[in-house]
């Protein structure tokens, strides 16, 4: 047997969702636009991620957009996105 047959049968990434992104220490805003709803991570004092209902996620700088990202579909990929601009863990 190989090992990375053996891994990667026997791991699953965790799909991400609402229940994780508050886990992980994100504030829902703007609950009375479901559309405009987003979950706030702060990286920097102006800086923040921003996880859209549908996953997609943006950097905010000074209330602004400043960058737009991929679709994030599990919890890792939002961690190593959090660790790679903050050199910071995202924990539970």
């Amino acid at each position: 047997m190989i090992v990375s047959d053996y891994i990667s049968n026997d791991f699953k990434p965790i799909p991400l969702n609402p229940h994780w992104l508050i886990k992980l220490g994100f504030k829902i805003v703007n609950r009375e636009k479901p559309i405009g709803s987003c979950f706030l991570k702060k990286l920097t004092k102006d800086d923040f991620i921003c996880v859209y209902s549908d996953m997609s996620v943006s950097l905010l700088s000074d209330n602004k957009i400043s960058h737009v990202l991929p679709r994030t579909y599990h919890v890792h990929q939002i961690q190593l996105l959090f660790y790679s601009l903050t050199g910071n863990k995202l924990e539970l």
